[in-house]
């Protein structure tokens, strides 16, 4: 009876560690097969970076989401470098970029990012000298955010998408929304005028040298 008890021990142990191998290759499956999570999607998909003059103008006509940020003056002192990257809202959907384009014209100091029929659920990230004079324009629902830049002129369109402005100083601020919301968060500092359809232009702390609201 000992012989027949060890026997089937041995075979329940086998059993069991089979099991158990099975198991693990199981989830190790599954975890690889699963859909990326939302680190994932903060991998651009594409990306440049560009040697431009500290006072550009940047010149966008998008069809989907942008944010633009100030060069970090630390890292890079004499202000010379322009970022773009492409990023998607959902990692299991290949997007279609082929419609995006990028060029700097050295002559003109102008980068110009236009993409009319790249996918709306496509971000832009720029990171431009805080210098750079910005004249963007988005359709559909294409939001714009613009973060701490100085730049002598800000003038900003959008159709259906929203707009934040943070921290941002400028001689000229101009934005206009035919069915978005405007926002103004922490410092805005210039001449201010905002142009939208609902009424629905939210701002603190603002700085300005004149401000004009107009709803429409």
């Amino acid at each position: 009876m000992s012989f027949l008890l060890h026997r089937q021990l041995k075979w329940l142990q086998g059993c069991s560690r089979l099991f158990t191998r099975a198991w693990i290759s199981q989830a190790l499956r599954t975890f690889s097969d699963a859909p990326a999570t939302p680190k994932d999607s903060n991998k651009p998909i594409k990306q440049w970076e560009l040697l431009v003059n500290p006072f550009t103008k940047v010149r966008c006509n998008l069809g989907c989401n942008i944010s633009i940020k100030s060069l970090d003056p630390h890292a890079f002192p004499e202000a010379d470098r322009a970022f773009i990257s492409l990023h998607v809202t959902d990692a299991n959907q290949t997007p279609n970029v082929d419609g995006f384009h990028v060029h700097y014209e050295v002559q003109s100091n102008e980068l110009q990012i236009l993409a009319d029929e790249v996918d709306s659920n496509v971000t832009v990230e720029l990171t431009a000298p805080v210098k750079c004079d910005l004249h963007i324009k988005t359709k559909d629902t294409g939001n714009v955010k613009i973060q701490k830049m100085e730049s002598d002129l800000f003038h900003v369109h959008t159709e259906g998408g929203h707009c934040v402005l943070e921290s941002v100083k400028g001689h000229e601020v101009q934005v206009q929304s035919t069915g978005g919301n405007i926002t103004g968060l922490q410092t805005i500092h210039g001449n201010v005028d905002i142009s939208t359809s609902l009424d629905s232009v939210s701002t603190f702390m603002i700085y300005i040298t004149a401000y004009t609201v107009n709803c429409y």
